[in-house]
């Protein structure tokens, strides 16, 4: 456990990971740490840096029977890949939806917005397949964008762990990870993941267990990505999950 790293100095190198300006040796230190949600610690904190020998694992289980929703289901071609599913929980689907405004034409959602996607993964091995399931999504509401960019400050990054951090308290018994991100494409744009968004999806959100989706809320399409190289992958929302 190094406790001599502050959360605040992490998000400073995740802040310039995502600008693109770390510096070598800063980009090797922050390669070593991972995010998870261990108990209370002294210092009050949920979410400590742990060091990569000791990394988060999906757990080992056979995939459940989920309850979906076809007619919004990912923008996907079938076939195109089999080996990770992305399953978005009616609890995370409402705090997405109600932030980007999905199926709405307003002010706010003319710009690119997005956020963080907390939940857990796991792998099934008979299947060859890994799957995420998101059970909360944390906003990014000081993220500054426009119609084709978005940015996210250090201060956003501190906004939405601090928002993990008060869940947590509230509901001490979940064990959730940092699972992946999600960002708009927003009035005629189609739903990928651009330059910018794989330097981010690879600096940031790099383990095969990790997600992108990006979603138009005008046009109500939307995709899902996996790992450093942000392939694409198919994506479900869950009918009622009970959380």
């Amino acid at each position: 456990m190094l406790k001599k790293n502050s959360l605040k100095r992490i998000l400073a190198l995740l802040c310039q990971k995502l600008q693109g300006n770390t510096m070598s040796n800063e980009t090797d230190e922050i390669s070593n740490f991972n995010f998870i949600s261990p108990h209370k610690s002294t210092s009050g904190r949920k979410f400590q840096i742990v060091d990569l020998s000791l990394p988060y694992q999906p757990e080992e289980m056979g995939e459940p029977q989920y309850s979906i929703i076809p007619s919004i289901g990912s923008d996907f071609v079938e076939g195109q890949n089999v080996t990770h599913r992305l399953y978005i929980s009616e609890q995370a689907r409402k705090q997405i939806f109600r932030h980007i405004g999905w199926g709405k034409n307003i002010a706010d959602n003319q710009v690119e917005q997005g956020g963080i996607m907390v939940g857990h993964a796991f792998v099934d091995k008979e299947k060859g397949l890994t799957v995420g399931v998101v059970r909360q999504a944390f906003t990014g509401q000081s993220a500054r964008g426009s119609g084709a960019y978005l940015e996210l400050s250090h201060q956003t990054w501190k906004e939405m762990v601090d928002q993990v951090d008060e869940f947590l308290d509230a509901n001490p018994s979940e064990d959730f990870q940092i699972i992946g991100w999600y960002h708009t494409h927003p009035n005629g744009l189609s739903v990928f993941m651009s330059g910018t968004d794989r330097a981010t999806q690879s600096r940031m959100f790099a383990e095969i267990w990790q997600f992108a989706i990006v979603l138009n809320p005008h046009k109500q399409i939307w995709r899902a990505f996996y790992g450093k190289d942000a392939v694409e992958c198919k994506g479900f929302m869950l009918a009622y999950t009970g959380t």
